[in-house]
C-alpha cells in the first residue's frame, strides 16, 4: 500500500489511503513517518496527509517539511496545521511556522499559511498579516482575499482590535483596517472608523457614505459628533455631498432603532438653512425669490423619459462676446443621443429672446428639421413658433415677436431628434423669461423640504408655511412642502390636503 501511495494512479492512491486508515491505523505510523523522508514527493504528501488524520504528526515534522523543495508538500504542511487543531490556541511552534509560510516564495504556500492563520488566531499575527495584505501583488486576488478573511477573524476580538488600531500610524494601514471593520460590526470597529474619517475621506471618498452608515449604526451618540465634525470640515464647499452623507448617517441610526443624536440634527438644520438660502429661521425674506420654471425630459408620446440627453454647459461663446453663459445642451451626453427637453408652462411675453447654438445635419446638406427649438400652446400642443439651430458652434441671438400671443399659456421645447454621430446637437439659453434659464433653485428647495420631513425638524414648520405663501412654488413643490408639514403635525387632514396641488384642475392659491 505504501508503494501505491508513491507511484500509483490517483484512484489507486485514494483506495490505498482508505485501506491504511481503516485496516491498519496506528500500525502504519512507522512506515508513514519513514515516508516523510522518501525521495518521492507524492509519497511525502500522502504520508503527511495520513499522519495528520491519525493524529501522529508533530510541529517538528512540519518544520522539517517546510524546507521541502516540492511546493505541494509545503502547501500540505499548512493544510495539516489548519486541520490538526482548527480553531485551537496558537502555540509558539505553530506561530513560527505560520510566519515562515507568510514569506514563502510560492503564492500557493503563502495562501495556505494565511488560511491556517484564520483558525489559529494570535494577537502577534495581526501585524504580519496586515503587512502581507499591503505588499501582496494586486493581481493575486486569492491571496489578498485570504488575508482579509484571516485579519477579520483576528479583529473579531474587540480588545485585540482596540490595541491593534491604536498602534497604526500609516494612512494605508488605517484605511485597510477600517475597510475590514465593515465586516466586523463591533463597537470597537465603529469607534475606530469614526476616528479615521479624515483618512477615509482622503483615500476612499467614494465609499464615505458606506463608512458613515456603518459608524452611525454601531458607534455611540457621543462619537457621532466627531464624525459630523470631520465630514463638515472635509466637504465645507460641497453641500450636496453633505446632504448625501447626512442621509447615510440617518439610515444607520434608524436601523439601530436609536434616536438621532443632537449633533446630527444640528447638522441637518444647518443644511436646510443653506439649501433655502436663509441665514436664520426668521429670515423669511430669503424665501421671496422668483421661481425658476421646471424642465423635464419627455418621450415623443409625452411620457417621462428615463434616458435624458440634456445637460447644462458653460463652454459655448455667445455672439455678443459673453463667455461661460449657462445653456441647456444635448452635446455633452453624446451627439447620438436624442430627446425632448420641455419646460413648465408660462404666460407668453410680447417678445421672446434667446441664444441658440448647434446643428441640424451636415452643413453641406439641407436642414433635417429634426433639431428644433419651439414654442407650443400649453393646452393644445400647437406649435406657435419654431426655429432650427444656426449651424454654428457659437450661440447666436434669436427673437420672436409674440404680440398676438401675449398672455397665452405656452411652454418651450428643445428637441434633439438627430441620432447621427456629428453635427447632431443644439444648445440654448439666456432666455428673456428669466425663470426658463438653468437653475438648481427647485432642486435645492426640494432637498430642504425632504430633510425637514426626514429628520422631523419641528422648528421649520413656520418656514414651510411661509414657503407656500411667499414663495412662487410650482404645484409639485407646494405639494412636497404641504406633505412635509403634514408629517411634522401628524395630521391626516393635512396629509389629504397635501394632495390638492397635484391636481391639474386645482387652483394653486387654494
Amino acid at each position: 500500500l505504501i508503494e501505491v501511495l508513491s507511484d500509483g494512479t490517483l484512484p489507486q492512491q485514494r483506495l490505498a489511503r482508505d485501506l491504511l486508515l481503516d485496516r491498519e491505523g496506528d500500525r502504519a505510523v512507522p512506515l508513514l513517518r519513514a515516508g516523510l523522508r522518501s525521495e518521492s514527493p507524492q509519497l511525502r504528501r500522502n504520508s503527511l496527509r495520513l499522519l495528520v488524520q491519525l493524529g501522529a504528526v508533530s510541529a517538528a515534522d512540519l518544520s522539517v517539511l517546510l524546507t521541502d523543495v516540492d511546493e505541494t508538500v509545503r502547501v500540505h504542511v499548512f493544510r495539516a496545521l489548519r486541520e490538526s487543531a482548527a480553531g485551537g490556541a496558537l502555540t509558539a511552534d505553530s506561530g513560527a511556522l505560520l510566519l515562515r509560510g507568510f514569506g514563502d516564495s510560492s503564492a500557493l504556500v503563502r495562501r495556505a499559511a494565511v488560511a491556517a492563520a484564520a483558525v489559529h488566531c494570535s494577537e502577534s499575527l495581526q501585524g504580519p498579516l496586515l503587512r502581507l495584505l499591503l505588499t501582496a501583488e494586486l493581481g493575486d486576488v486569492h491571496l489578498r482575499h485570504s488575508v482579509r478573511i484571516a485579519l477579520r477573524s483576528h479583529l473579531l476580538q474587540e480588545d485585540w482590535l482596540q490595541r491593534f488600531a491604536g498602534s497604526l500610524r500609516l494612512r494605508s494601514e488605517i484605511s485597510a483596517v477600517a475597510d475590514l471593520c465593515l465586516a466586523v460590526k463591533s463597537a470597537a470597529g465603529a469607534a475606530f472608523v469614526a476616528r479615521s474619517m479624515p483618512v477615509i475621506a482622503e483615500l476612499q471618498p467614494a465609499r464615505l457614505p458606506e463608512y458613515l452608515q456603518y459608524a452611525a449604526a454601531q458607534v455611540s451618540p457621543e462619537a457621532a459628533g466627531a464624525v459630523v465634525g470631520a465630514i463638515r470640515s472635509q466637504f465645507v464647499e460641497r453641500p450636496d455631498e453633505q446632504v448625501r452623507l447626512l442621509s447615510a448617517m440617518a439610515r444607520g441610526f434608524t436601523e439601530r432603532r436609536q434616536p438621532i443624536p443632537e449633533s446630527v440634527l444640528t447638522w441637518a438644520e444647518s443644511l436646510v438653512l443653506q439649501q433655502l438660502g436663509m441665514r436664520e429661521l426668521g429670515d423669511v425674506q430669503a424665501l421671496q425669490q422668483e421661481r425658476a420654471l421646471t424642465w423635464s425630459a419627455v418621450t415623443t408620446s409625452g411620457g417621462v423619459s428615463k434616458d435624458n440627453c440634456w445637460g447644462v454647459t458653460t463652454s459655448r461663446r455667445c455672439a455678443d462676446g459673453v463667455e461661460g453663459a449657462v445653456l441647456f445642451s444635448s452635446f455633452e451626453s453624446g451627439e447620438q443621443k436624442t430627446g425632448r427637453w420641455q419646460s413648465e408652462s408660462f404666460r407668453a411675453p410680447s417678445e421672446f429672446r434667446f441664444y441658440l447654438a448647434g446643428h441640424d445635419g451636415f452643413p453641406d446638406k439641407p436642414l433635417k428639421q429634426v433639431n428644433v427649438v419651439r414654442l407650443v400652446d400649453a393646452g393644445t400642443g400647437q406649435v406657435v413658433r419654431q426655429v432650427s439651430p444656426p449651424r454654428n458652434d457659437g450661440a447666436q441671438q434669436g427673437s420672436w415677436s409674440l404680440q398676438g400671443e401675449a398672455g397665452r399659456p405656452v411652454r418651450l421645447e428643445l428637441v434633439d431628434g438627430d441620432n447621427a454621430t456629428a453635427y447632431a446637437w443644439l444648445a440654448a439659453g439666456r432666455f428673456s423669461v428669466a425663470g426658463l434659464n438653468p437653475s438648481d433653485q427647485s432642486r435645492r428647495r426640494g432637498t430642504a423640504i425632504a430633510l425637514i420631513a426626514e429628520f422631523g425638524l419641528q422648528q421649520f414648520a413656520g418656514v414651510l408655511e411661509n414657503l407656500t405663501v411667499v414663495a412662487d412654488l410650482s404645484g409639485r413643490e407646494c405639494s412636497e412642502a404641504a406633505g412635509a408639514l403634514a408629517k411634522l403635525r401628524g395630521s391626516s387632514v393635512l396629509a389629504a390636503l397635501a394632495l390638492v396641488p397635484q391636481m391639474p384642475e386645482a387652483d394653486l392659491q387654494l
